[in-house]
């Protein structure tokens, strides 16, 4: 979501250029609005603010004449609070133009502390929370002549209720090269860059030669002046290890997201070595959990709710899948003989580490399943199975998705044969059998001329049903997950049981229905209700196993594809899905790598 680079340091350089360079790193989490602010001579602030990508940044940035600085503050915004306009876009100044801040997260008592601050005869120009944040800041100076820029944004930071990370700049000639900022929930890092230190939301913005990394830790301030850096509060910060970032060029593909796709070959089989190199529950953890809840969000749910089949079928465990944000607003029983799984593409989704986070305060096990193994998630995490998916920059998941699944697919088989409700040789098989995916997704991959006519035939459709039974029922709910996120059109994904118990009213004569029917111990009852559809004339395209002449015959199109075996079924499904998605939105003219209004790490709660 939204993305911090900052820098302060004693000596001019064009900093703006090369912050909004660095903040193009971050493009792929997702925002709406960006923005660069930075120190000119005499301390005097200037900036340049747009809606929409950072090319149009940088646009703005030209009409400059070159500036130089010591001190700079950029930021891409997803929209909270205020809508995506330049006048909202960071970084925001006080009324008298004192002061500047970026903030990533959410300031979740906000209204209570405008209300404050306004009956103190406070003004706020926009609609931003990281005004109310900034104003909290002035307020601290302004009330302790002694206090600096660092001991107040500590002293804002604990007047905040939720999750953030802010970085502020003070004008005037005194404060250049001086910065300051504070942490909570939201990730913050730093290093050092010669005499300077940049502050970033994110290690990939970083300068090659900034090293080493630290992440601030929690509730901890930080405050660097003229070259000198000093902590304030909190823990140690702790030195991050930072790997290059591998495999981000889109090539000769169209999108990110085509590329990606095919990626799945090559990620899959990653997966799957991560999996069978080392056992998770090796260790030293006890097997005898009595329940199970798996955590996440988006696609990471529906990755989450076909392992709880597996769960449950395999290691005779009772297992819930629950929506993270929906975690946090029951009251959930656990306790020490809980294992609680979070699955998070980023392992910084703020729904899922502040469900994660309130498992572990109860004393349960948790696992993180994660692209992103140095995240927030893993170091509250027992134990980390990491995807192995490598870059994934479409907003959409693709190949974090299938990684997830394989990974999740695993751990259900180590926990049953752990608990002795699998025996060596059916692990032995499924092992076998995980050997195979990469050459069935070759296969999946070959589909997309056949997917690609029925997307350019449905692309004027306003809405669409997906329906599936069993371990199929996920796939329904990511396949209608995919299309909803790239074309923007309406689509729905339910149980195929459930049709009849209202869904079928939706039905007519054309009506684009997408049935997968891909698990043999639920094939019969699949069919049945690909009748139900047919028989009111809803256009129906089936996903189903190669040979299987009972799909064949009833549907419309029939993409038939190789399967391995039932617990397989999602990661092959999901290929098919993503490209009716994908044609669906190229043949509308969207933006498939970044569709409006999303962002790649939900960083608010």
């Amino acid at each position: 979501m939204c993305g911090i680079v900052a820098y302060a340091g004693p000596q001019r350089r064009f900093l703006a250029k090369e912050a909004v360079r660095l903040l193009a790193a971050l493009e792929y989490r997702g925002y709406d609005s960006s923005g660069v602010l930075w120190h000119e001579e005499g301390g005097v602030f200037a900036s340049c603010r747009a809606v929409g990508g950072v090319e149009k940044l940088r646009r703005v940035l030209r009409r400059h004449a070159a500036p130089s600085a010591s001190t700079v503050l950029a930021h891409t915004r997803w929209a909270t609070h205020g809508a995506a306009t330049e006048a909202n876009a960071h970084p925001i100044t006080t009324p008298d133009g004192s002061l500047a801040i970026v903030l990533n997260g959410v300031v979740e008592n906000d209204l209570d502390l405008r209300r404050e601050l306004a009956a103190r005869g406070v003004t706020f120009a926009t609609e931003c929370d990281a005004e109310t944040a900034l104003a909290l800041v002035a307020d601290a100076l302004s009330a302790d002549s002694a206090a600096n820029l660092g001991s107040a944004c500590a002293a804002a930071l604990e007047r905040i209720r939720g999750r953030v990370a802010f970085v502020v700049l003070r004008r005037g000639a005194a404060s250049v090269g001086e910065l300051a900022a504070a942490r909570r929930g939201s990730p913050l890092f730093f290093a050092r860059d010669g005499d300077g230190c940049w502050i970033v939301s994110d290690p990939a913005a970083l300068p090659v030669a900034a090293r080493p990394v630290h992440e601030l830790s929690e509730n901890q301030c930080l405050h660097a002046r003229q070259g000198q850096v000093r902590t304030l509060g909190g823990g140690v910060p702790r030195l991050v290890e930072v790997r290059e970032v591998e495999g981000a060029a889109q090539g000769a593909h169209e999108s990110f997201m085509e590329k990606e796709i095919y990626e799945q070959e090559e990620s899959v089989a990653r997966a799957v070595a991560a999996a069978t190199s080392g056992l998770a529950l090796s260790m030293d953890i006890d097997s005898g959990f009595t329940r199970i809840v798996l955590l996440g969000s988006g696609s990471a749910y529906h990755a989450c709710l076909a392992a709880k089949h597996l769960f449950e079928r395999w290691a005779r465990v009772p297992a819930d899948a629950v929506v993270s944000s929906e975690f946090l607003s029951s009251d959930p029983v656990l306790d020490t003989k809980t294992l609680v799984i979070a699955a998070s593409q980023s392992g910084e989704t703020a729904d899922t580490l502040a469900a994660a986070s309130r498992c572990v305060e109860s004393g349960a096990t948790l696992f993180a399943v994660t692209n992103a193994p140095y995240s927030s998630l893993s170091r509250l995490a027992r134990a980390t199975l990491a995807v192995a998916a490598g870059t994934e920059i479409s907003v959409a998941s693709t190949k974090a998705y299938t990684g997830m699944l394989v990974r999740l697919t695993f751990l259900a088989a180590e926990l049953a044969l752990r608990r002795k409700q699998m025996n060596p040789g059916e692990f032995r098989a499924l092992v076998a059998s995980a050997q195979t995916l990469p050459a069935a997704i070759r296969s999946a991959l070959a589909t997309r001329d056949q997917i690609a006519d029925a997307a350019r035939r449905w692309s004027e459709k306003r809405a669409f049903l997906f329906i599936g039974r069993g371990l199929d029922h996920p796939s329904a709910l990511e396949g209608a997950l995919k299309l909803r996120e790239l074309s923007y059109r309406n689509a729905e994904g339910h149980a195929a049981g459930e049709l009849k118990h209202g869904t079928i009213a939706l039905l007519e004569q054309g009506y684009p229905v997408i049935a997968t029917s891909l698990n043999e111990s639920t094939h019969a009852k699949s069919i049945a209700a690909m009748r139900e559809v047919t028989a009111r004339g809803g256009a129906l395209l089936t996903l189903c196993r190669r040979g299987d002449q009972d799909a064949r015959a009833v549907a419309e199109l029939a993409i038939e594809l190789d399967v391995p075996s039932d617990a397989w079924s999602p990661v092959i499904a999901a290929v098919p899905l993503q490209w009716l998605a994908l044609e669906v939105a190229r043949a509308l003219g969207r933006n498939v790598d970044r569709p409006r209004n999303l962002a790649k790490s939900v960083t608010v709660v």
